[in-house]
């Protein structure tokens, strides 16, 4: 387990680092340049999390622009218009304000939220797509996240023509929450909007089936293409598999209503604010709260059907490394179950053994492989756990990972009328992830995940 600990050591230590930001002022925090392109006179700068990069290894996007609500930044720390660029990988790896307890969307609006956006106004039928994954959070919350969609500034703009975006901003689309509940890891796909209650208020859509759910239970580590398009009747909002393509089907595993409908014609405590129905100025991008994400494969239409060319694109990129969420084991025969604990006779598994199948979540996760490790066993030797198929190890390293596994009984070393008992842990573990020397990569502990299944095998003679 030392390369998770390192990593979770790293992360602690740049968590550290993070929490003493605030005293920073940044010349272009709380506002945009008139540049589109990055840099300064005096040379390149160094990118923020860049591991080494400077903006001379950036590529810019004419019309992207960055505003945050926060005014102390560290234009170290969190990525600001002169670093707003995308990486060889296609990806815009946007360091936000994943340090700020205080950054958050809720029911009353906008607090120091951080927004990337394309500075062209949207009016009639739009569509637009992206491709969006956080990579840090500072904490497990409803109201942190990612909020994707159109945005109604309501304020007028800045001298140099870029949006000032505040707590009266008003929204329309879906937000990536990275919780469920307060500290809870699991999260969640809602549509989220500004309503027209006479004060600043959105609707998030309800827990209850049918409601407002898209996608439920997901990590924030998870890779999603995100989908929304316009018409003079309703928001239409998808959510696809970032690996495929493929809608998430409803009724399959964390989906509920995908796709999901805002209607215009919503009334009463659900109808749209103004400045967010249908002709009004609004405009396309992200608001990141209290997080960090990777954005890209961004495509703007003017039009509902993603027809001809977008009028703002950029290329499309490889998917993010999709992490095991969580593993579980079948047993066959499975025997007697109470919870985790599975009760068998000696005579009948000594001689077939107990065959192991994981199961991962989600179903399309790049690993599949598992480390078969005993916590325990009394009397020694009694059962004992091997990985079956195909071993995969790596040179120097003393760990081997199996698609299955089985567990064998040797009845003789249980006394008559006693019993046996073991315990177990499967680990969803990638090996080649752990092909490194020294300090873990930075984004180790978002892929090597661990999930892990502990499972107690009993035998009785």
């Amino acid at each position: 387990m030392k390369f998770a600990q390192a990593a979770l050591i790293t992360t602690a230590l740049i968590f550290l680092a993070f929490g003493g930001c605030e005293e920073y002022k940044s010349p272009a925090s709380g506002s945009t340049n008139d540049k589109d392109k990055g840099g300064d006179t005096d040379g390149a700068l160094i990118v923020p999390g860049g591991e080494g990069r400077t903006t001379e290894d950036l590529v810019f996007d004419e019309g992207l622009r960055f505003f945050s609500m926060d005014t102390g930044i560290n234009p170290d720390e969190v990525t600001t218009q002169e670093t707003l660029g995308r990486w060889e990988d296609g990806k815009y790896h946007i360091q936000g304000l994943s340090y700020l307890g205080t950054s958050s969307l809720s029911a009353t609006g906008f607090v120091d939220g951080y927004f990337v956006y394309w500075n062209k106004p949207l009016t009639g039928d739009y569509k637009i797509t992206a491709r969006v994954r956080m990579t840090a959070v500072q904490g497990f919350s409803t109201s942190k996240g990612i909020q994707f969609g159109v945005f109604a500034p309501m304020n007028a703009p800045a001298a140099n023509g870029d949006q000032i975006f505040s707590g009266a901003t008003r929204a329309a689309g879906m937000m990536f929450r990275s919780s469920t509940g307060s500290s809870n890891p699991l999260g969640e796909i809602r549509f989220y909007y500004a309503t027209d209650s006479g004060g600043i208020n959105f609707t998030a859509g309800t827990s209850s089936h049918p409601g407002g759910h898209i996608i439920h239970n997901i990590s924030y580590k998870t890779e999603y293409i995100l989908e929304i398009s316009r018409t003079s009747e309703e928001y239409t909002l998808i959510v696809r598999n970032s690996k495929t393509n493929a809608l998430v089907p409803q009724g399959a595993g964390q989906s509920y209503n995908n796709p999901q409908y805002i209607r215009e014609s919503a009334s009463g405590t659900s109808a749209l604010h103004p400045s967010i129905k249908y002709g009004q100025p609004v405009y396309a991008g992200f608001a990141l709260m209290g997080c960090s994400a990777e954005l890209s494969q961004i495509n703007i239409w003017d039009n509902a059907d993603g027809d001809g060319d977008p009028v703002f694109s950029t290329p499309d990129t490889t998917p993010a490394y999709v992490p095991v969420e969580v593993v579980t084991v079948s047993l066959a025969p499975e025997g007697s179950k109470n919870e985790n604990k599975y009760t068998y006779t000696a005579d009948a598994v000594q001689d077939s053994g107990i065959a192991l199948t994981p199961s991962f979540t989600p179903t399309w996760a790049d690993n599949d492989r598992i480390e078969w490790l005993m916590e325990s066993c009394n009397p020694s030797g009694a059962i004992k756990i091997d990985g079956t198929g195909t071993p995969f190890t790596l040179p120097g390293m003393n760990r081997t990972t199996y698609k299955t596994g089985k567990i064998t009984v040797d009845g003789v070393l249980i006394p008559d009328g006693g019993q046996a008992t073991a315990k177990f842990i499967a680990v969803a573990r990638d090996l080649n992830l752990d092909n490194f020397e020294g300090i873990p990569p930075v984004d180790y502990p978002l892929k090597q995940t661990l999930a892990e299944y502990r499972f107690e095998i009993i035998v009785t003679k």
